[in-house]
């Protein structure tokens, strides 16, 4: 095993109990995600050496990561979730607001939002 296949297998060992770290691996090892877990797989099928408990597991883990996702959801590797258009709505002093509204609900003392949606003073 080179020394880089035995970094990847330390970094899947010790970030698989934290769903593998993926925010970590494009400025450690310099590929994507999807990239490392294809070539973890495969060292992890190539190399006998590697503990059987361990192996599972981390084969689990690339199955997991590897998985299709469904087609109309976008691959995100943050923990951070992606803004969709729907989620353009917004809560003021719980009141639904979308966005293209610039009233401030009553309850809140009224005013209106200027262009950066900030609330002036009504």
């Amino acid at each position: 095993m080179t020394e880089g296949e035995l970094a990847m297998l330390d970094f899947a060992v010790k970030w698989a109990p934290f769903g593998g770290g993926d925010e970590h691996i494009l400025p450690e090892f310099g590929v994507f995600p999807t990239v490392f877990y294809q070539r973890l797989q495969r060292l992890l099928t190539h190399h006998p050496g590697v503990n059987d408990s361990v192996r599972r597991r981390l084969d689990a883990l690339c199955t997991l990561k590897l998985a299709p996702l469904h087609q109309n959801k976008q691959r995100s590797y943050s923990r951070v979730p992606t803004v969709r258009s729907s989620a353009l709505d917004r809560k003021v002093d719980g009141h639904a607001r979308t966005t293209d509204s610039t009233a401030c609900p009553p309850r809140c003392g009224g005013g209106d939002l200027d262009s950066d949606g900030l609330l002036r003073p009504g």
